[in-house]
């Protein structure tokens, strides 16, 4: 499973470094930004799916089987979004809704059982508020003036899913460290 996880950060930071690079781009063309946002949703909850089943853990994971379930149907519902003429509209407030969903999982699963690595806790919450509070602004006026705000905080947020792994691994390797010297002494 480590190796599915590292094509994925890989495939975040490829998408992140993309949606950084090509915002502009992104942002005149709102199909693209649909298809690959859906994309995401699927791939990433899938991969979260299949995790849970290959360590058949479903029956204890129940709650979050149906969360990620969720998901992967707001990502499919963007890829019919395409031809509605509110797209913008009905699109901005599911991404809004997703991202807040998400963020709380994160906050939940990465933060909050990770407070012992204070500068891994720190930036992930940090992080995770600043996308809630934006996917608020968008839920309230979801128009092309936020949805290029949002559309950069994306970017930067794919590219923080390939990083914060880093971040927490360096820190428990670190935190491991002292308490081995610590206990030497």
């Amino acid at each position: 499973m480590k190796i599915i996880n590292r094509i994925v950060c890989g495939v975040f930071l490829i998408m992140g470094i993309l949606v950084l690079v090509f915002n502009q781009q992104l942002y005149h063309n709102i199909d693209l930004l649909m298809i690959s946002v859906g994309f995401i949703m699927i791939t990433t909850r899938l991969s979260d799916l299949i995790r849970i089943i290959v360590y058949k853990q479903v029956k204890q994971e129940t709650m979050l089987v149906l969360h990620k379930s969720f998901t992967i149907l707001i990502g499919v519902m963007t890829f019919f979004l395409i031809k509605n003429d509110n797209k913008i509209v009905v699109f901005s407030v599911l991404w809004s809704v997703w991202q807040i969903m998400t963020e709380g999982e994160e906050i939940y699963e990465n933060a909050l059982k990770n407070t012992d690595c204070k500068i891994y806790c720190f930036f992930n919450i940090s992080e995770s508020i600043i996308a809630i509070v934006y996917s608020i602004i968008l839920v309230f006026n979801p128009t092309h003036h936020h949805l290029f705000d949002h559309i950069i905080l994306f970017g930067i947020e794919l590219t923080l899913e390939f990083l914060f792994p880093s971040v927490l691994y360096l820190e428990k390797r670190i935190m491991k460290k002292k308490r081995e010297k610590a206990n030497v002494q």
